[in-house]
């Protein structure tokens, strides 16, 4: 594997991921500053987000906006693994991948959530392909998970 040199730019993500996700600009761009504003801020809040993107706009709108992004846009496994692998400049068919799958548990008041993750080790980092997430019952079925086609 290489070592990432790589920078990417608010246009050149914008282009990589209309032509990758298949979502409309305005998702894609929001989508973009939401990457650029977690790499910049270091931070996860959304209020911290949402005051990084330079737009007129008021910040309680642009707060909005990046819940409602997260709250509506799913993105398919199947186009979202082989994006993050040719972000990393990975390749599957030349590179030797270690893969991580890893279970956790958290308990939700009286309710147990399992969480499945697949994910590639990449330079001391485990980076996620595809995750699962699953309430337990009485009967638990594992799905498998597809969508990786090396």
């Amino acid at each position: 594997m290489k070592t990432n040199k790589t920078t990417f730019n608010y246009a050149t993500l914008v282009t990589l991921f209309s032509t990758t996700l298949g979502f409309n600009l305005a998702r894609v761009k929001c989508l973009v500053l939401i990457i650029l504003a977690l790499v910049e801020t270091r931070c996860v809040n959304l209020a911290r987000i949402a005051g990084f993107c330079n737009s007129k706009t008021d910040t309680t709108s642009r707060y909005r906006r990046v819940q409602r992004f997260i709250q509506q846009v799913q993105f398919p496994p199947s186009k979202l693994a082989p994006l993050l692998l040719h972000i990393m400049e990975i390749d599957p068919k030349k590179d030797k991948l270690c893969l991580i799958l890893d279970r956790t548990n958290w308990k939700f008041g009286k309710t147990h959530c399992n969480i499945l993750y697949l994910a590639v080790a990449y330079q001391g980092t485990a980076l996620p392909l595809f995750g699962k997430f699953w309430k337990i019952r009485k009967e638990v079925t594992l799905t498998i998970m597809t969508g990786l086609n090396y």
